[in-house]
C-alpha cells in the first residue's frame, strides 16, 4: 500500500496526505444505516453521507469543477439539514471498500456510485493549490485532479459524533529488540486524535500487517485501546503496521531473530504521470531505521533492481528533477526475486507540460511569404508553415492562448496533395518525436486538428504504426462521416 510522507515523533508516525490505494473500511467493519431520506449514517465514524451522487436538473449524474463542488455542497438542503460540505480526502477514503470492485463501495447503501471518473474531496494537493485530491471508486485508488477538471460529488455532514478528523492516527507501544521468530509478545494499540489524546469513544477493529506475516491480522479496540499478543513469521529488522477507518500507525523498528538467512532481490520500474518509463531516475532503498541501504539509477526502460538484500522491512522511493515518488513499503522474506509496483513520478503531471501539435486542413499549409496557400513542385514539399495571413484562420490567436497558459506548441504543416497515410509518415510522426524530445514532457502529445488534418491524425491512430503517443485530440470541422451529404446540400442550396 502506498503512503504519504511520514513524520516520526517518538514512537508515533503521522501520515500526511496519501497516494495509490486508500485503506478503506472493510465491509465487515462498516456500520451503515439508511436514514430513509436520501442520507446514510456511518455509525463507526459519525458521518452522515448523501446517499446519491449529485445530479443535474434533468436527473443525470452531474460533474463539476472543484469550486462548483464546494458551492453545491454548501447550498445542499437534504434530509432536513443544510450543513452539508465537501468531504476531506480522509473522510471520502473511509467509504472505500477494497473487497469490492466497480465500484469499490458498499452498493447496498450507496447504489448510485459512478465508477468512470473520480469524486472530489475538499483537500487541496500539497504539490500545488491548483490541484485537489479525489477518489476513484472503480478500484478505491486516490489521485489529485486539477481543480478546473470535472468530477463527481457526494456531500457529507458531521452528525452528532463530530468530524471524522477526530480519528488521526494509531499509537503502538514500544517493541524491544530482539523478538524471537514465531514467539508471541504483547503490543498495545491506542487510537489518538490530532493532539495526541486517546479517543475513548472509539470501538472497532483495525488491521495489522508485518512484512513476512503476522498473527493475528486484526485487533478489536474498546474505548480507544487494546492489548494483543502477536507472532511474526519473518526475521530481520521490521515494524508493525496498523490501519483502519482511513488512518494509520506504525511501531518503532525492532529486530526479529531466528529463521534461516536470506539474500533477496527486488526489481521494478519508474514511470511518469502518463505511465511512460523514466530514464536516469535516482532510486533509493531505505532500511526500517531510515538509512540508505542501496541506491541506483533507472535504465532507458525505467527499470531498476537491488539484490543481496537481507530479510526485513524496507522503504523505496524514486526522485528526478525535483520530483519524488511516494514512499512504498517493501518486504523481503525469501530468496525469491520480487517485482514491485511501479514507482510514479509526477513528471508530465500537468496539462501544461504536454506538448500541443497544431495540424491544419487542406490549403492550410503554404510556403513562406505567399498571400495565398502555395506548394512547391516536389512532393512531399518541405519548409512549409501554417497559412494564417492576417490571422484569418485563427491559428495565431489559438497559439497565443496556448502559449499564455504555458503549453509547448508545435505546428505540423503538410503537403495537402498527399494521401492521409503518406502525410502522417512524412510529417506527423516526425513532429511528435521532436515535440517529445524534452524528457520532462512525458510520452504523449495533445493535437488540435482542422478539417482534413483531423483525418490525417485519425489515420495515424488507426494504423499499425501508431505508437500510443497521443493523449487528447480536438478536431474542428473534420468530416469523419464523409462529405457526401454536405456536397449535395452545397450544390443544391
Amino acid at each position: 500500500m502506498k503512503k504519504g510522507k511520514m513524520f516520526f515523533t517518538g514512537l508515533v508516525v503521522w501520515i500526511m496526505g496519501s497516494s495509490g490505494f486508500l485503506c478503506g473500511l472493510p465491509s465487515a467493519f462498516a456500520a451503515y444505516q439508511d436514514n430513509g431520506n436520501g442520507t446514510v449514517t456511518d455509525t463507526s465514524t459519525g458521518l452522515i453521507w448523501q446517499q446519491d451522487t449529485a445530479r443535474d436538473g434533468q436527473g443525470n449524474y452531474d460533474t463539476m469543477t472543484w469550486e462548483e463542488a464546494l458551492a453545491y455542497c454548501e447550498a445542499l438542503n437534504l434530509g432536513g439539514h443544510t450543513d452539508w460540505r465537501l468531504p476531506t480526502i480522509k473522510e471520502l477514503g473511509s467509504l472505500v471498500d477494497l473487497s469490492r470492485y466497480l465500484p469499490s463501495i458498499n452498493t447496498t447503501f450507496f447504489p448510485n456510485t459512478v465508477s468512470s471518473s473520480g469524486y472530489w474531496s475538499s483537500t487541496t494537493g500539497a504539490n500545488g493549490t491548483h490541484n485537489a485530491w479525489g477518489v476513484y471508486f472503480r478500484n478505491g485508488s486516490d489521485d489529485h485532479f486539477h481543480k478546473s477538471s470535472s468530477r463527481y460529488v457526494r456531500s457529507v455532514r458531521s452528525g452528532q459524533s463530530g468530524s471524522f478528523d477526530y480519528l488521526d492516527h494509531f499509537v503502538i507501544s514500544t517493541v524491544s529488540s530482539s523478538q524471537a521468530l514465531d514467539t508471541p509478545f504483547n503490543i498495545t494499540i491506542t487510537v489518538s486524535d490530532a493532539a495526541g489524546n486517546r479517543v475513548w469513544g472509539f470501538n472497532g477493529s483495525v488491521s495489522l500487517s508485518v512484512p513476512g506475516g503476522v498473527y493475528p491480522k486484526s485487533a478489536t479496540l474498546s474505548s480507544g485501546q487494546t492489548t494483543v499478543s502477536v507472532r511474526l513469521y519473518s526475521g530481520g529488522w521490521t515494524r508493525i503496521n496498523c490501519s483502519g477507518y482511513g488512518v494509520y500507525g506504525y511501531s518503532n523498528c525492532f529486530d526479529v531473530s531466528g529463521g534461516s538467512a536470506c539474500s533477496g532481490k527486488i526489481f521494478g520500474k519508474v514511470i511518469d504521470a502518463k505511465g511512460a518509463a523514466v530514464n536516469q531516475a535516482d532510486v533509493r532503498l531505505y532500511s526500517c531505521q531510515g538509512q540508505v541501504v542501496s541506491q541506483g539509477q533507472t535504465d532507458a526502460n525505467g527499470k531498476f533492481s537491488f539484490s543481496g538484500l537481507s530479510c526485513g522491512a524496507y522503504e523505496i522511493k524514486a526522485e528526478k528533477d525535483g520530483h519524488s515518488s511516494e514512499p512504498v513499503d517493501v518486504s523481503v522474506a525469501s530468496t525469491l526475486a520480487q517485482k514491485l509496483e511501479d514507482l510514479r513520478l509526477q513528471i508530465n503531471a500537468g496539462t501544461e507540460e504536454t506538448p500541443v501539435i497544431l495540424v491544419p486542413g487542406i490549403m492550410g499549409s503554404t510556403l513562406p511569404n505567399y498571400i495565398f496557400p502555395e506548394l512547391g513542385q516536389s512532393v512531399p514539399c518541405r519548409n512549409l508553415e501554417i497559412w494564417n495571413l492576417r490571422n484569418m484562420a485563427g491559428w495565431g490567436e489559438l497559439r497565443e492562448q496556448l502559449d499564455s497558459k504555458g503549453f509547448k506548441v508545435c505546428e505540423c504543416p503538410w503537403d495537402w496533395r498527399m494521401k492521409c497515410e503518406d502525410v502522417y509518415k512524412a510529417y506527423l510522426m516526425d513532429k511528435i518525436e521532436k515535440a517529445l524530445e524534452n524528457p520532462n514532457t512525458g510520452s504523449k502529445v495533445h493535437i488540435v486538428a482542422h478539417s482534413m488534418g483531423g483525418l490525417v491524425v485519425r489515420a495515424y491512430i488507426q494504423s499499425k504504426y501508431y505508437r500510443g503517443d497521443i493523449d487528447k485530440v480536438a478536431m474542428v470541422g473534420t468530416p469523419n462521416l464523409g462529405s457526401c451529404n454536405p456536397y449535395y446540400i452545397w450544390e443544391g442550396g
